[in-house]
């Protein structure tokens, strides 16, 4: 994992009424303004992404999943790096900083990923990197990709 991505565990509590996991505090990410949350629900073999926003639209993410796995993708412009990270429904948060496009794909049956961002979302601003593209060959896919947007098909290379 890039030295800027950090993994964060969450608390959970749990007792005989059922569990309670703070997703977000200000002391585990201080500074960081929440400007948008984001629930999505996916099915297997879906991928999402790879997405970033450009200039002033730039964005940090903190990613966390409610049910199911995902492999998510990041790619970090300054270093020309890819890398990724699975993520389960569990106690683990995943922070993104600015300057990296991020994406992820579905490894079971559906996955409710929730996403926090520090900016709002600017489709002016909006880029991507399509999954198949040269500068992600390090990618080790976990499983096939089935299914991809029309818009996330189309972006240009980058490799």
């Amino acid at each position: 994992m890039n030295n800027d991505v950090v993994q964060i565990r969450l608390n959970q509590f749990e007792d005989d009424r059922g569990s309670f996991q703070k997703k977000f505090s200000s002391l585990v990410f201080p500074n960081y303004e929440i400007c948008q949350i984001n629930q999505v629900k996916t099915p297997k073999g879906v991928f999402r992404g790879l997405h970033y926003q450009k200039g002033q639209s730039a964005e940090s993410k903190i990613f966390t999943v409610n049910q199911g796995i995902i492999q998510l993708v990041y790619f970090e412009f300054k270093g020309k790096k890819a890398d990724s990270v699975i993520i389960e429904a569990d106690n683990t948060a995943i922070l993104i900083p600015r300057g990296y496009a991020t994406g992820y794909l579905v490894l079971s049956d559906t996955a409710e990923v929730l996403y926090y961002s520090n900016n709002d979302y600017n489709p002016d601003a909006e880029s991507g990197i399509r999954w198949n593209d040269g500068i992600l060959s390090n990618i080790h896919w976990l499983a096939s990709i089935e299914q991809v947007s029309d818009k996330d098909k189309c972006w240009p290379d980058m490799a």
